[in-house]
């Protein structure tokens, strides 16, 4: 936990990269006083979330997904029950009249919304910060195979896994393989095939034909993959060939089996909504981060366990093609867990949930796996977690399994483990406590959770889904749909209107010939085609100061206007230009080119003029953000540059709050070392003068005894000595004061630090949060000498 040092109550959670999950239990004072804080990068390396029944496991969740979330951090929330829909309703009013629409049987929506204003209050939350958590993220229910919330549909799983930087990624070959992999144990397990990666020869032959269909094209047609179930690409399989390994006969069945399960209604649904894409998941297409919220309920074991399956295998895909980094980029939240990777048996779900707990770190993507039943998953995934929130355990074998796996991840990851410490501990948790054991900290720490944001009311109807879905969408991916189960369709463009020439234009019924310098190309389309000229280049772009240095293909169209190239009016066609042929298309009819095409100095002229147009009229614009040095790709979309600026933003606000951190503890140690001596100077003077007081005591008694009973002398000996005494008492007086001074000054010294902290803190947050939204329009243009025309000549188009 970070020192809390305002003396505003929100300035003891709200710090850069901290999730605020509840207050420490210990202490004199109570847990609201004391906030237990979360850096936001521990969870790179993944947690665990254990706790019975009624331990408070979902409210630690959903309290955990809302800081994410208003820290601008996206996050997956794989919702098997359906309770973590609940993230999407907030009210910031905390009125009764939000609260009732979601009231159950017997419930005061009153009762309930004062309930929430004294609990988010309590734990110094004001309504603002509700809004605050609604505002940060888009929240999104995703029901795959149902449209209650937003439909996924499931086809472009099956294709190749995408390209990532080259730089930042695994081998691509090792993700094509666990990709396929993971796909055939999938669709074994939906055509009820217990198949095993490495002897099944059902599992054998669908593994190959998808590594054998994506090295042919990244796109996989649903129907294409049956049929080369049935009439395998290949003749071998490893060293034997494919009819010994997997025999006709077997084939036929398993492409049945599969054929049968797609035409199934109840997987008709999954082929239907929006494509099943994790950036497009994780973010709006604006930039702006998601909280995806996948709910299950409604599916029978063996469809959540398929799609789960192929969801994992998304995540796994997505992740890996995402750069390195240390900070936290996306969450994935997976909650009851059990049955998705249990310690024995197999699931096609497990082999992609244990690579992820393995190697999504590297990408800065953060696991949190949930569960009542930690005896039921997998001690090895356990052990990959260098997070632990443990709740209230329900049975001695319960805490056995997680004091072994807390052993291994402590043995892991090089921490100590005291089990006898750790089991006394788990023994007196109260409800909603948790023991957090975290190899970041150094030590463990009890707290209790915090009150959530979110109204949690448990697990939503279809209706509401349906009814709170409509209220939280405003953005909708374009829908994939299919009208067969066996062949995924894909638009066909209808054919283009036979154009007819213009009047008193002599038409050809083949293309004019060209000099050999000049091309030609074609559009696809019947009827009447006019001449343009075309350019395809290959152009450098640089830039020094965002060490900039980029190739692009492009592709460029000059009309022609009174039988002369316009190079005036040039056009960028690369976007355009897929179609375009070298062989003519049948039944066009061309028009006849200008008597200036067919000379060989019109081209070797068009070609310099083509080159002075592009370095005039084509520079390269992308999208820079100076604070964070991002420069946007060509052709990328803005919403993913905005997407890599806020993780560029993360990762240098991260750095920048460690550094900062390390400065300013190091004074405020200073100054409560000051003030710690200077409160024990006061202590010391302070005794020091009580001892004083006495001895004067005793001398005055001694002065009046002598003077009863005494000599003159002892008498007059006696009194000095009070005096002496007396004049002592006055020093230690002064003394005391100055030291008391010493102390308010120290105090004050180390309360201006914590201020002057705190606003450093507060400057790197406005910092970071203009630099994510400054952006500025970056032209590049070309040099004479960095553009290559590749060709040039006549291209025919309606």
């Amino acid at each position: 936990m970070s020192d809390t040092n305002a003396t505003d109550k929100t300035a003891l959670y709200e710090q850069l990269g901290l999730f605020y999950l509840g207050g420490e239990i210990g202490g004199a004072a109570p847990p609201t006083e004391r906030p237990y804080l979360l850096k936001s990068r521990d969870l790179t390396t993944h947690a665990v979330i254990v706790g019975m029944t009624g331990s408070g496991k979902t409210g630690l969740g959903a309290v955990l997904l809302e800081e994410a979330a208003i820290d601008g951090i996206p996050a997956i929330v794989i919702d098997p029950k359906g309770d973590l829909t609940n993230l999407g309703l907030t009210f910031p009013a905390l009125d009764a009249a939000s609260f009732a629409p979601w009231m159950t049987d017997g419930e005061d929506a009153a009762v309930v919304a004062d309930r929430w204003r004294r609990g988010i209050g309590e734990w110094h939350q004001a309504p603002a910060r509700i809004g605050a958590f609604a505002s940060a993220v888009e929240r999104a229910i995703y029901t795959p195979g149902s449209k209650a919330g937003r439909p996924l549909s499931i086809l472009q799983s099956f294709n190749a896994p995408q390209a990532g930087d080259a730089a930042h990624t695994v081998d691509a070959d090792e993700a094509q393989r666990a990709r396929a992999v993971s796909l055939s144990s999938s669709l074994l397990s939906l055509a009820g095939i217990e198949g095993d990666p490495v002897t099944s020869p059902e599992h054998v032959l669908l593994s190959n034909i998808f590594l054998h269909l994506w090295s042919t094209s990244p796109t996989v047609d649903l129907g294409e993959l049956l049929a080369h179930v049935q009439n395998p690409p290949f003749a071998r399989l490893g060293l034997m060939a494919t009819d010994s390994v997997a025999p006709p006969a077997l084939r036929t069945s398993l492409a049945m089996r599969l054929n049968t399960a797609f035409a199934s209604p109840a997987l008709r649904g999954f082929l239907e909504g929006e494509p099943l894409d994790i950036g497009g998941m994780l973010y709006t297409p604006e930039g702006k981060a998601r909280l995806a919220i996948v709910t299950l309920s409604h599916l029978s074991d063996e469809l959540r366990m398929f799609f789960v399956t192929l969801l994992l295998g998304e995540i796994l895909a997505w992740a890996r093609a995402q750069p390195g980094t240390s900070s936290l980029r996306a969450l994935v939240y997976i909650d009851e867990v059990a049955g998705y990777v249990p310690p024995v048996a197999q699931p096609p779900s497990k082999a992609p949930l244990m690579t992820l707990m393995k190697q999504a770190r590297a990408f800065g993507v953060g696991c949190v796996l949930a569960t009542q039943n930690p005896v039921d998953v997998d001690y090895k995934a356990l052990s990959n977690a260098g997070l632990w929130l443990l709740g209230r355990l329900q049975t001695e074998r319960d805490k056995a399994r997680v004091l072994d796996g807390l052993e291994g991840s402590s043995g892991a990851n090089g921490g100590a483990f005291d089990r006898a410490a750790i089991d006394s501990a788990l023994s007196s948790l109260p409800k909603r406590s948790f023991y957090a054991h975290n190899v970041h900290a150094s030590s463990p720490t009890t707290f209790s959770t915090r009150f959530a944001l979110s109204y949690l009311r448990g697990p939503l109807t279809s209706a509401e889904i349906q009814r709170l879905s409509a209220s939280l969408s405003t953005h909708t991916a374009p829908s994939t749909t299919t009208t067969t189960t066996t062949t995924t369709l894909s638009a066909s463009p209808s054919p283009a209107a036979k154009a007819t020439p213009p009047a008193a234009t002599t038409t050809t019924s083949t293309a004019p010939p060209l000099p050999r310098q000049a091309a030609q190309r074609f559009v696809a389309a019947e009827g009447f085609l006019a001449p343009r000229v075309f350019g395809e280049l290959t152009v450098g772009y640089k830039h020094t100061k965002t060490k900039t240095d980029i190739v692009v293909r492009r592709r460029v169209v000059i009309p022609v206007v009174d039988d002369h190239a316009d190079f005036d009016a040039i056009a960028d066609a690369s976007a355009d230009s897929d179609s375009w042929s070298t062989t003519a298309p049948p039944s066009a009819t061309f028009a006849s080119l200008p008597p200036l095409f067919s000379a060989e100095k019109t081209w070797v002229s068009a070609e310099k003029n083509l080159v002075t147009a592009v370095v005039r009229d084509m520079p390269l614009v992308l999208l820079s953000s100076p604070a964070t040095g991002v420069v946007s790709r060509p052709g990328e979309a803005k919403g993913a540059f905005v997407q890599r600026v806020a993780q560029r933003a993360r990762e240098l606000r991260d750095d920048e709050v460690e550094k900062l951190k390390s400065t300013w503890q190091t004074k405020i140690a200073r100054a409560e070392t000051a003030l710690k001596r200077a409160e024990e100077k006061h202590r010391s003077l302070d005794q020091r003068q009580s001892a004083q007081t006495m001895n004067a005591t005793v001398d005055i008694g001694v002065s009046v005894l002598g003077a009863l009973f005494g000599s003159r002398r002892s008498v007059a000996s006696a009194a000095g000595r009070a005096a002496k005494s007396a004049s002592r008492r006055m020093a230690s007086g002064e003394s005391i004061k100055a030291a008391e001074d010493a102390v308010t000054d120290a105090r004050n010294a180390l309360t201006q630090l914590q201020v002057d902290a705190e606003a450093a803190f507060d400057a790197v947050h406005e910092r970071v949060t203009k630099a994510a939204a400054d952006l500025e329009e970056l032209r590049i243009p070309a040099k004479k000498a960095d553009v290559d025309v590749d060709a040039i000549g006549v291209l025919w188009a309606p």
